[in-house]
């Protein structure tokens, strides 16, 4: 799923949990999940500009949060000092504007909004403890027991749901689930990320997209942007875990609420010779190989296996199947190729046609046993 750019990825995403909530999906049950906390920005203002309720999750506990327990201080002062018949909820409520609670619902976005839902997430919770018997309805004796059970919750960390989409790390998200999920920002840099270099890292990052998959209980979408910023160049490529079997144009029709017109390689871009992901790095581009493929051979061994398939197109063309097409004919009779095939070349990293013109028989030379001093210098060699 493909977005032009980083924004249009996720104005695309709040329409579709606009849509959802719409549907009849809780807030609450749907989560947006990234890789890093800094994608969070661009996903809370799209959903503010929507209207949609969000709540950014954190390593912060909810009992943790400052704002929380204030509002367990000022409900314990409630206790002595409410009316012993007034309702529950209402006394909470009441208590909870002492911290700058109001039953109207917060702006969108920012801390203010984060604030004003963890406080309504409290009286939410009164309200279901009324529901279930676990509590009077009245603050004579209500009150007294709510903050039994909030003390309670907060010794166990079994926070209330907060109402509103969650935005959250991967990482966050370890051992939860939700009815709708949304991976974004899947392309290469990101996940993997640009750090994980080494078959090890890039194997942890697979399993941490593996986590963010078995998130969804019934819904998962997996999108990705071109760009970065909008008119931005549309250089970046998809995560190398993500599906290629499937043509581009059917994932983009099942998900339409990402834009439409399917990601076109760009000419000439270099690829790794084994996996075939694109190189973006100028040391990856000379090797022709991402930071997450082992190497196949370096140095002497790859010169020798390049020998060795220099060798095999000679004995198939049944004459000197060389790069230059000048070479002697009292060649043909040396053991072993006198220069270096293009074919060759192509196995040895950072040997390119150039290169291979000017130091390909010196190098067979060397790798033969000549001596240094005796090999031609190829800054004034032609072959």
């Amino acid at each position: 799923m493909r977005g032009e750019d980083e924004t249009a990825e996720a104005e695309a995403v709040a329409a579709r949990c606009a849509e959802l909530i719409t549907g009849d999906t809780p807030a609450s049950e749907i989560a947006v999940l990234f890789r890093t906390n800094a994608q969070s920005e661009l996903y809370e203002q799209a959903l503010a500009e929507r209207g949609v309720p969000y709540v950014v999750r954190g390593t912060e506990r909810f009992f943790e949060r400052p704002e929380v327990r204030e509002a367990m201080i000022l409900l314990r002062g409630a206790a002595h000092a409410a009316a012993a018949d007034q309702p529950l909820v209402e006394a909470v409520t009441d208590a909870l504007s002492g911290g700058g609670f109001t039953p109207a619902r917060a702006a969108p976005g920012g801390a203010a909004r984060e604030r004003w839902e963890a406080l309504a997430a409290l009286v939410r919770l009164a309200s279901d403890a009324i529901a279930a018997g676990t509590v009077a309805g009245t603050a004579g004796a209500g009150l007294p027991a709510f903050n039994d059970l909030l003390a309670g919750r907060a010794t166990a960390q079994h926070a209330p749901t907060v109402e509103g989409v969650t935005l959250a790390s991967l990482h966050a998200a370890k051992g939860l689930e939700w009815a709708a999920v949304f991976l974004v920002g899947l392309t290469e840099g990101t996940m993997p990320i640009s750090y994980a270099q080494t078959t090890d890292h890039i194997e942890e990052e697979r399993r941490l997209l593996y986590v963010g998959i078995t998130r969804a209980k019934e819904r998962l979408w997996l999108s990705w942007a071109a760009a970065r910023q909008p008119g931005g160049r549309s250089g970046r490529r998809p995560s190398r875990f993500l599906p290629t079997d499937a043509p581009e144009q059917k994932a983009t029709r099942a998900t339409s609420f990402v834009a439409s017109s399917p990601a076109k390689p760009k000419r000439g871009l270099p690829t790794c010779r084994l996996c075939g992901v694109a190189l973006f790095d100028s040391t990856q581009r000379k090797l022709r190989r991402c930071g997450g493929c082992p190497p196949t051979g370096t140095g002497r061994g790859a010169v020798r296996a390049a020998a060795r398939v220099a060798r095999t197109d000679r004995r198939r063309a049944g004459g000197p199947a060389v790069f230059d097409p000048d070479r002697r004919e009292h060649d043909r009779g040396r053991r072993g190729p006198a220069r270096l095939t293009r074919r060759a070349g192509r196995e040895i990293p950072g040997m390119g046609p150039a290169r291979l013109t000017r130091y390909g028989q010196a190098v067979l030379a060397l790798v033969a046993g000549a001596l240094p001093d005796s090999v031609p210098d190829p800054g004034n060699s032609t072959a």
